[in-house]
């Protein structure tokens, strides 16, 4: 998810490697497997174990608490919004499970999930 938010916001992708796709979802195979460790660092310790800047940190910090808030005990719905994702379709369908992520997604992103993103911002204030 964070992947889609951060392309409409910033028009570029957050991570450079590319997502699979999966029947339940998609996932970045690396972040998936470090994201628990990072997660439970301080923020004084996150800030010295990764590159990872303070606004992308906050940023990702945003999306994830957005969705555990609002589909944390409803995880059909969490689905269901994660296969609107075209580029998860056509991973599974077509790409060997790579996710192709290029402009006209970025595109398709911020026309369809903008409003979304809108209420990421609203959410953390």
């Amino acid at each position: 998810m964070c992947q889609i938010f951060h392309c409409i916001e910033y028009g570029k992708p957050l991570f450079k490697e590319r997502m699979e796709a999966f029947e339940h979802g998609a996932i970045i195979y690396k972040v998936r497997m470090n994201f628990i460790q990072l997660w439970s660092l301080s923020d004084s310790e996150l800030n010295t174990s990764t590159s990872i800047n303070k606004k992308t940190q906050d940023f990702v910090r945003s999306v994830y608490n957005y969705f555990r808030d609002n589909y944390e005990n409803d995880n059909k719905a969490l689905r269901k919004f994660s296969h609107q994702d075209p580029a998860w379709k056509l991973g599974l369908e077509q790409e060997e499970g790579l996710m192709p992520l290029n402009d006209e997604l970025i595109s398709y992103y911020k026309k369809f999930f903008y409003d979304t993103l809108d209420e990421i911002k609203e959410h953390e204030v």
